[in-house]
């Protein structure tokens, strides 16, 4: 059985963001001009350099005219491949074999049995299994199943389960997936037709994806955000308990091999993998591969040899391979890979071009596999897609290629890369105590539920109802809070003796003109108490939400203050001189239109402006966006919220304009407070620079 990294039809992929985009790029550049070459000709792409060359193509004949290619994964005797008629619910199966390139047709029938219009795609299936045969049909939801001389045909419908992406496991024949809905962890029988719940307890994080799952370790792989921090991690989930063993940082890539788990990333000039020690948490530096300046496009795991394959085409005939074999901690195979075109141009082939719009050109080329050709020769097999449709399936033979035998060692310090134990659960149905918890911790009130709903001035709030909107809303605002010094809020109970009360609320709605209709949050400073309203519902900006909402609180305080303290170095009027001599604020959030200057208001002196945006003067920039310019209050929280972003301060906030008005600004907030036991450089000075 050959064990695939990310799962049994895709493979993982291993380069940044950045380097993503440029390599695709090349890939389809590369990729494309074969396909153009080839034209519609079932003959293969490449050509074998002899009898026994090191890529060559399996495919002589290929798939009928008016049929539409769906699927193809290896099996123990070739390659399975399924194509549909294009003008009905026929679909045909075939065995392609190494030896004789031909297609021997398996099964010729219909399959879909529904009602309704069904749209034949080529991206709706995936072969779960192939001994014995089990094809899901993503867009039907259905899942077919084959007996072993491919006479009989099991249908079962999947409609009732809600996921986009599944992991099939052969071990105990079930689908596993998150379902969309309540953003569990679940496993579907297929012989018992019988769902389980094996993750349910995850009001900690966002949406989970599952990656991967580790028969041999009984662990699941799920990647996630985490709500406290909105840090992107991964999780290692006990599938039998249903528990979270550990969270790793998210630029890990992890693999199971012989029984083991291994950690995989990739920096500028080296493949790093290390062995996960579960018991400790820890990863075990193990090897590192020199890579040069390639990025490896994608990887493959052979289970029963160890060996661990790395590909990535560079340019329009000459492809990179490395080939590792993990237990023996040995490079076997390295170098670059030639080979020759055929050179066929058919007129053809540009009109079938034509048939599909620009971003459905993709090519793809995937590993289907590996296949031990005598005792002395293996090789990967590739699967070539244009548009979706099968172009060819070429083989590989590495083993023509000189061994290297190179034995690999790793210095590189893994340490910062240890796992951390899960959040502790402790406050899951506790709500009230949570917020009650936070309360006295910082000295604040929180409010949740119906208590969050009273009689605002200006705005109409409804109850947050959800109990996991809730956690999740107290989850972040306990992020939030911990942004800020100790004894910090309780200081405000010297200027509005109420305190700072915070409210997490479901929908805002304005009850009167002027104000933007639905806000994510709103302070409100009244009979001596500082209201600060949170939408509970946008869980991803509640940090940045309060941070904004919190610097009027903080002004109120300031005001205050200045009228009885000359020296507190704070008044609009100096504030204003920190601004362009032409500028004036709007002092309105709505323009003569009844449009918000959010987005409608001038780019001038923004990051939008053209001096910033076209060449990038940071010194042009006096305030974060449109929305600063409504009022003087206004311009100092977008300052706050943005000196407090989780990736820190944006790269315009170093002008010296900028800069000039977050000293003023943050100089006055440490006259109004008892800096007693503050950390000389709070969480947002560090947007000053030194």
């Amino acid at each position: 059985m050959f064990y695939n990294i990310f799962h049994s039809t895709h493979h993982k992929k291993l380069y940044s963001l950045r380097e993503k985009v440029k390599r695709i790029s090349y890939l389809v550049l590369a990729i494309g001009m074969l396909i153009l070459l080839a034209g519609c000709s079932s003959l293969g792409i490449f050509k074998a350099q002899d009898d026994k060359g090191a890529f060559y193509s399996l495919l002589e004949e290929g798939i009928p005219e008016g049929y539409s290619y769906c699927a193809s994964a290896k099996a123990e005797d070739g390659i399975i491949i399924m194509y549909a008629d294009e003008g009905s619910y026929e679909y045909t199966i075939v065995l392609l074999t190494e030896n004789s390139g031909k297609l021997k047709e398996l099964y010729k029938g219909e399959l879909f049995t529904g009602t309704g219009d069904y749209y034949l795609s080529h991206f709706n299936f995936e072969i779960l299994n192939t001994s014995p045969l089990m094809i899901k049909d993503n867009s039907t939801m259905r899942l077919y199943s084959f007996d072993e001389k491919y006479s009989n045909v099991k249908e079962s419908s999947l409609e009732d389960l809600r996921f986009y992406d599944s992991l099939y496991s052969e071990r105990n024949n079930s689908i596993h997936f998150i379902d969309y809905d309540t953003n569990y962890f679940n496993s579907y029988s297929v012989e018992d037709e019988k769902l389980a719940e094996i993750y349910t307890e995850n009001m900690d994080y966002s949406y989970l994806i599952l990656e991967d799952i580790f028969e041999d370790q009984g662990i699941a792989v799920i990647s996630t955000t985490r709500f406290i921090d909105q840090k992107a991690i991964k999780l290692l989930v006990d599938m039998e308990k249903g528990e979270v063993i550990c969270e790793l940082p998210s630029e890990i890539t992890l693999f199971e091999l012989q029984g083991k788990v291994y950690g995989l990333r990739q920096n500028e000039d080296k493949i790093l993998i290390a062995l996960y020690q579960q018991e400790e948490g820890i990863f075990e530096p193990f090897i590192e591969i020199a890579s040069g300046e390639e990025y490896y496009f994608e990887y493959y795991v052979h289970e029963p040899s160890g060996y661990l394959y790395f590909y990535s085409l560079i340019d329009d005939n000459t492809a990179k391979l490395k080939a590792i074999n993990i237990i023996e901690k040995k490079l076997v195979y390295e170098g670059d890979y030639s080979f020759d075109l055929i050179n066929y141009v058919e007129e053809e082939a540009y009109a079938k071009e034509e048939e599909y719009p620009e971003e459905q050109l993709f090519t793809d080329i995937s590993i289907l596999g590996t296949e031990k050709l005598t005792e002395d020769e293996s090789s990967l097999i590739f699967n070539i897609t244009r548009a979706g449709a099968l172009q060819d399936i070429v083989v590989w033979n590495i083993s023509k290629e000189a061994p290297i035998n190179k034995s690999l060692k790793s210095s590189e310090n893994w340490d910062s890369y240890s796992s951390v134990a899960p959040r502790e659960n402790k406050y899951y149905g506790r709500l009230s105590e949570y917020a009650d918890y936070l309360s006295k911790k910082h000295g604040v009130n929180i409010y949740i539920g119906d208590n969050a709903v009273v009689g605002f001035v200006d705005y109409a709030v409804t109850p947050l109802e959800s109990e996991t909107e809730t956690y999740q809303a107290l989850t972040a605002l306990e992020d939030a809070l911990s942004l800020y010094p100790e004894n910090f809020f309780r200081q405000f109970k010297d200027t509005s003796p109420g305190g700072i009360g915070i409210y997490i609320t479901g929908s805002i709605s304005s009850i009167i003109s002027g104000n933007i209709d639905n806000p994510v949050g709103f302070t409100i400073n009244n009979y001596g108490k500082q209201y600060i309203v949170l939408n509970g519902q946008y869980i991803e900006s509640t940090r940045k939400t309060f941070t904004h909402e919190l610097a009027h609180a903080i002004d109120t305080r300031l005001y205050s203050l200045s009228m009885v303290n000359d020296g507190l170095h704070f008044n609009e009027a100096q504030w204003g001189e920190l601004n362009p001599k032409d500028f004036a604020y709007y002092y309105n959030y709505l323009d003569e239109n009844g449009e918000s200057y959010q987005y409608n208001g001038s780019t001038e002196y923004t990051p939008l402006s053209e001096g910033y945006e076209q060449r990038g003067e940071v010194d042009e920039v006096y305030f974060v966006d449109s929305y600063s310019k409504t009022f003087p209050t206004e311009d100092r929280a977008r300052l706050m919220e943005y000196s407090l972003l989780k990736e820190g301060a944006p790269d315009y906030m170093k002008g010296k304009n900028m800069q000039e008005k977050l000293k003023y600004y943050y100089l006055a907030i440490r006259k109004a407070f008892d800096t007693t036991g503050w950390p000389e450089v709070t969480s947002w000075e560090e947007a000053i620079l030194p």
